[in-house]
């Protein structure tokens, strides 16, 4: 099952597995396939699902585990994460190197 992630801005096609989340953001995930979605009395997420489509609203911090089923067949599990910020990974470490010393 494939399973796009729409935010006001973005589309995340084909999520695989894990989406992290900056803030109290809503979004929408569409299904490619009739599914039901289970947060098991989850507090971090609210999902209101219509059909193919759930809008979903995130409520507090924390990290959140949706089932995806299909009848009794579990079709995915999607682990969302909400974080106060996300930080990109450092390029350099802004660090510098004096001339090179001959060895003794």
């Amino acid at each position: 099952m494939n399973v796009d992630a729409y935010f006001n801005n973005v589309l995340v096609p084909n999520v695989q597995d894990r989406l992290m989340i900056i803030g109290m953001e809503q979004f929408a995930l569409k299904l490619s396939e009739d599914g039901e979605i289970f947060s098991n009395n989850d507090k971090v997420l609210s999902i209101d699902q219509n059909g193919q489509w759930a809008d979903i609203e995130a409520l507090e911090n924390g990290t959140s585990i949706i089932r995806i089923m299909s009848g009794t067949t579990i079709s995915k599990d999607l682990t969302i994460e909400i974080v106060d910020s996300i930080t990109r990974p450092a390029t350099t470490l802004n660090g510098s190197l004096g001339e090179p010393l001959p060895k003794v």
